[in-house]
């Protein structure tokens, strides 16, 4: 019952949904997570004890690195079955098909990009300030919009987005494995060699 309403949520109805519908929902949410990042979160956390959360941070390292990994697969999967594609005019009846065809892909992307703006959450109600760039909130805020964009826009979308898409999910899979590690504790810092090459 669960997974058959994970998988309804997941690969269903795409379109109708209100994070596609909605012009409004993710910018307010990209808002809301600009204006928590940069002034509520450390406004709250000034004359506060840092937050542990090392478990959290452990499971939350875990469900992205699986996460990167299962949309990694897919996406690849797909550019090599589609690969004709990428030529095709944005109107022709086989890209809008195909486009049909990979948009759970897409769909899951943005949601997963919406899931990593929790990272940034967790840098400042850690307190780890030399975490957080204004890099990290931009790179953040413009990967998700752009996603989630590009989700609605099919006939802009182009071919080569999944290429862009693939690297920043194939750096995420080793950023959160290596956050994942370090999480841990210190005692994992010998299997985390080569963040010191």
């Amino acid at each position: 019952m669960i997974l058959n309403s994970i998988s309804d949520f997941l690969y269903k109805d795409i379109e109708n949904k209100l994070l596609f519908k909605s012009d409004y929902l993710l910018p307010s949410i990209i808002i809301c997570y600009l204006l928590f990042v940069t002034w509520i979160g450390p406004s709250l956390m000034k004359n506060r004890k840092p937050f542990n959360l090392r478990t959290i941070m452990v499971v939350y390292n875990f469900i992205e690195v699986c996460l990167n990994i299962y949309i990694c697969i897919w996406l690849f999967s797909s550019m090599i079955g589609y690969w004709h594609a990428r030529c095709l005019p944005f109107d022709d009846p086989e890209y809008l098909a195909i486009y049909k065809k990979t948009l759970p892909l897409w769909w899951c992307a943005v949601l997963n990009k919406m899931f990593e703006l929790w990272d940034t959450v967790f840098i400042v109600l850690r307190k780890k300030w030399n975490q957080l760039s204004g890099l990290h909130i931009i790179h953040h805020s413009i990967v998700c919009s752009i996603s989630w964009w590009f989700l609605r826009n099919p006939s802009r979308t182009g071919f080569y987005f999944f290429v862009i898409l693939g690297i920043n999910i194939v750096v995420h899979t080793v950023l959160y494995t290596y956050y994942g590690l370090s999480s841990i504790g210190p005692h994992m810092e010998k299997y985390l060699w080569w963040k010191n090459t």
